[in-house]
């Protein structure tokens, strides 16, 4: 009998000996890295850190379990603990992102949730053991086979993915910027605002615009959520607020209808600049924070006191400010993962919350913010007499769902109701809104009660809602087929505006947002700044450049006006 001729073991270059060990980490970042190009723009550092933090979990969970796995089983060679720990650790990734899908399933009853739960706390009573017992089998020698092939293939298919999706990222900042040095908009938007005249006699007053995100009209709130606002509209008129009965949004997402607001210009020329379905957040930040009304105010002595939202990223920072509203000191898990809509998806969308329950909830992190805020923004009317005038910008992220406290300005529970995406509301779905609604209400009359009594000229206050609520559901509604109602209530917001000696007078009873800072910077600063026409366009949250011109009169859209 011969025997059979030695074959030369392969030696694998050791690139490819580690990939298979690696493949944890990558699967980990690759949802991060498609989501991130699937919504490129300013949440990029977001991205950047959560897959920081993710690639170091996963690289603690599987060094962890290598360790654990050759003290339990000495005899097996160090390649099989290797293997196996690199699949314990792609396993703890699934069971990471397998909640996303599941979320809604999970959460949607306490008996689903306390079952998932129980189940876990099985797996983890019942694993340490069978791995024990499968370490000394024979099987685990004749799995290894298969363990450090499929650790290859998943390692090459999430380098592909990862690879693809990492290129798109990287590749976004150069198109966005490709994009704005070319736009005729931005370039125009950069020029000077002129004075047709010598400015109107008078003090140089504060100027405070306060945006409050998804704040309904009065009609809209009484006739779809029975919430009665005269209380609150009486009591501002009892100040000095004049309340136009017929004020629209421009645009039906908050990218477009800020820029709009602070650039005091329509932005529709981006739908021409930009690709079709872009989705960059990018263009319409940087017409954010580098608006007119700031670089118009700071030529004339202004100093520019900017608060930013929590969670909307265009408005988390502004680099042209003079004032920012600072963190609090020290590190909180809860702020922190509020502030970054990647991190908080994931952590919402797992059993972790209930977990960790001395973790604070995001009611009370939103409540904090803008608690912070309405103070910080009081805060101004303290400083001194001789200071220079301030023009001060707060964006705060209320009644916006989630509904995140009652009437007194306390943090809902875990567990109350948060939105209200439908037509037909439930009664406490209605009573959680009607209390977060008073509640901004509450801080809206208190910090303007403050700022009104400063020594010194009247300051102009603008409290200004960027577009409606969303019962109807309108994103869900193809642009072209949309209704009347939907119209009505995403293009009907709040408006109050005190403007004295004389400039309530000024602001028309029908106006758009656009025009609004036009008429303040007429009348008080002499500038040349006429009517622009108060043309209404929508878009989709996700691809706020495509726009589709909405009718002023029948409320419906325009489809032989698209752009796209």
């Amino acid at each position: 009998m011969t025997a059979r001729p030695h074959r030369r073991a392969r030696v694998r270059p050791r690139v490819t000996r580690g990939l298979h060990l690696a493949y944890p980490a990558l699967l980990a970042v690759v949802p991060i890295l498609y989501r991130q190009a699937q919504n490129p723009g300013p949440m990029l550092p977001d991205a950047v850190v959560l897959s920081a933090v993710v690639v170091t979990l996963v690289a603690l969970v599987q060094g962890l379990a290598y360790a654990v796995l050759r003290l339990a089983a000495s005899r097996q060679p160090t390649t099989a603990a290797a293997d196996w720990a690199a699949a314990l650790a792609a396993a703890a990734v699934v069971l990471l992102y397998l909640p996303v899908p599941l979320g809604n399933w999970v959460h949607a009853a306490p008996r689903r949730l306390h079952a998932a739960q129980a189940a876990g706390v099985v797996a983890i009573a019942v694993l340490p053991p069978t791995l024990w017992w499968a370490l000394r089998r024979d099987a685990v020698r004749r799995a290894m086979r298969f363990l450090a092939p499929a650790g290859r293939i998943l390692a090459s298919a999430a380098l592909v993915i990862g690879g693809w999706s990492g290129a798109q990222v990287a590749l976004a900042p150069a198109r966005a910027d490709r994009i704005l040095r070319r736009s005729a908009l931005v370039q125009e938007l950069a020029r000077p605002v002129t004075a047709s005249g010598p400015a109107p006699p008078g003090p140089r007053r504060d100027l405070y615009v306060i945006l409050l995100d998804e704040y309904p009209a009065a009609a809209e709130l009484r006739g779809r959520y029975a919430i009665d606002n005269a209380p609150f509209l009486d009591s501002l008129r009892a100040l000095g607020f004049r309340t136009p009965s017929n004020l629209w949004s421009n645009y039906a997402v908050t990218l477009m209808s800020i820029g709009s607001l602070l650039n005091f210009a329509q932005l529709r020329p981006l739908d021409d600049d930009a690709p079709a379905g872009y989705r960059d957040y990018t263009l319409g930040a940087y017409l954010i924070q580098h608006n007119r009304a700031a670089r118009f105010l700071k030529q004339r002595g202004y100093r520019f006191a900017f608060f930013p939202s929590l969670w909307f990223a265009p408005t988390r920072h502004d680099p042209e400010a003079d004032v920012e509203l600072a963190e609090p000191r020290g590190f909180d898990l809860a702020r922190t993962l509020r502030r970054s809509p990647f991190a908080e998806s994931f952590w919402d969308a797992t059993l972790l919350p209930q977990a960790l329950p001395f973790v604070a909830t995001f009611q009370a992190t939103d409540v904090a913010h803008a608690t912070r805020t309405f103070a910080g923004v009081a805060a101004l009317a303290a400083r001194p007499a001789d200071s220079p005038p301030v023009f001060a910008f707060a964006h705060v992220l209320m009644p916006h769902a989630p509904f995140v406290a009652d009437a007194a300005c306390r943090p809902y529970p875990r567990g109350a109701p948060l939105y209200m995406h439908t037509p037909r509301p439930s009664p406490a779905v209605r009573a959680a809104f009607a209390g977060f609604v008073a509640c901004v209400n509450r801080q809206v009359l208190a910090t303007a009660r403050t700022l009104l009594a400063r020594p010194g000229p009247r300051p102009l206050i603008l409290l200004q809602g960027d577009h409606g609520t969303q019962a109807l559901q309108p994103f869900d509604t193809p642009p072209d087929a949309l209704t009347p109602a939907q119209v009505r209530e995403r293009f009907r917001p709040f408006g109050a505006y005190y403007l004295p000696d004389g400039g309530a007078a000024a602001m028309p009873d029908t106006v758009s947002i656009v025009n609004v800072l036009r008429v303040v910077f007429r009348y008080y600063f002499g500038a040349d700044l006429p009517p622009v026409p108060n043309a209404r366009y929508f878009s989709h949250f996700l691809t706020p450049y495509t726009l589709t011109e909405i009718d002023t009169l029948t409320d419906r859209p325009r489809p032989a006006t698209r752009a796209r």
